[in-house]
């Protein structure tokens, strides 16, 4: 059926009951648009929401409100790839900012709380956050490692860990056993000299291929593009 609203909105699509029940497209005066299902009224299941500029959002609708795993997409500040909760970012997210930084981590009522925000540049933070603002975790810059903690955009901490590779940063286990141990460099040599006797050779593993290895972790049965990160990934495992 079809119905026009007083104010000029429309909506095509099945009714049931004098309900809107199953697919449907309600279109906007103002030029946006929704299609998607529709359960007694309320976008429910998979939809696709075009705002008039472009900007659009894809994934799961329940009783009315993003929830579950969904991209968004606005051209002129980011594109969201993740989980929501009644609209709201919530759960295990990737974030690529217009300006080309990228944030891999987890979100909490709309904003980013602890992940690796990678930045254009090459070097990366890693840790907790409050908004978009960094509270504490370590920073990978040229090649160094530092420990760091802020207070609102102020750096209170800031000092340099020896001993870590971007590896064992990347990866919360590796990177515990080198902080609880007193000598980084000691136990470094040691894992270099256990590599070198049983003669396994580690090809050079990019921030690329640790992003898409933390992210697709994040979504282990889920559709689209995190499966297809697992196997970029894969391509470069250990060999001997």
């Amino acid at each position: 059926g079809i119905f026009i609203y007083k104010d000029e909105d429309r909506f095509e699509g099945e009714y049931l009951n004098g309900k809107q029940n199953g697919h449907g497209i309600f279109i906007y005066k103002d030029g946006d648009r929704f299609e998607g299902e529709y359960l007694n009224g309320k976008r429910n299941g998979f939809g696709i929401y075009i705002h008039k500029n472009g900007d659009r959002f894809e994934g799961e609708y329940l009783n009315g409100e993003r929830n579950g795993f969904g991209i968004s997409v606005f051209q002129s500040i980011y594109r969201f790839e993740g989980n929501y909760l009644n609209s709201a970012w919530n759960g295990p997210c990737m974030i690529e900012f217009a300006n080309g930084d990228r944030f891999v981590g987890t979100a909490n009522d709309g904003h980013i709380t602890h992940g690796i925000y990678y930045y254009k540049s090459g070097s990366f933070f890693k840790g907790s956050f409050v908004g978009k603002q960094r509270m504490e975790g370590f920073s990978w810059v040229n090649g160094r490692v530092f420990k760091q903690r802020f207070e609102g955009k102020k750096i209170v901490e800031n000092k340099e860990v020896r001993g870590i590779t971007m590896f064992d940063l990347l990866h919360d286990s590796s990177r515990d056993k080198l902080l609880k141990n007193k000598s980084f460099h000691s136990l470094q040599t040691k894992n270099n000299k256990l590599q070198k006797e049983n003669k396994i050779d580690y090809p050079t593993i990019t921030f690329s291929d640790c992003l898409l290895l933390e992210y697709s972790n994040s979504f282990p049965s889920s559709r689209g593009s995190p499966s297809k990160c697992m196997l970029s990934f894969s391509a470069r495992k250990i060999r001997r």
